[in-house]
């Protein structure tokens, strides 16, 4: 799904990303963001995108859209 984002100190202005994200991917995001440990986010479907975010991890192309 497109999005945008504006992260004051982590994003860099004006970047692009080509990785993919699904809308499962939100709310994971979100708990992260939020500080909640990863065994709160185990039965969750998405995967945190915060890595992508902050130019840790440029895509997460290895995982299945199926």
């Amino acid at each position: 799904m497109p999005i945008l984002v504006k992260w004051p100190g982590v994003t860099e202005l004006g970047s692009v990303n080509e990785g993919y994200v699904i809308i499962e991917d939100v709310y994971p995001t979100f708990l992260e963001l939020a500080g909640f440990d990863k065994s709160a986010k185990n039965s969750i479907d998405g995967k945190s995108f915060v890595s992508m975010l902050n130019g840790s991890e440029k895509t997460n192309s290895n995982r299945a859209l199926l």
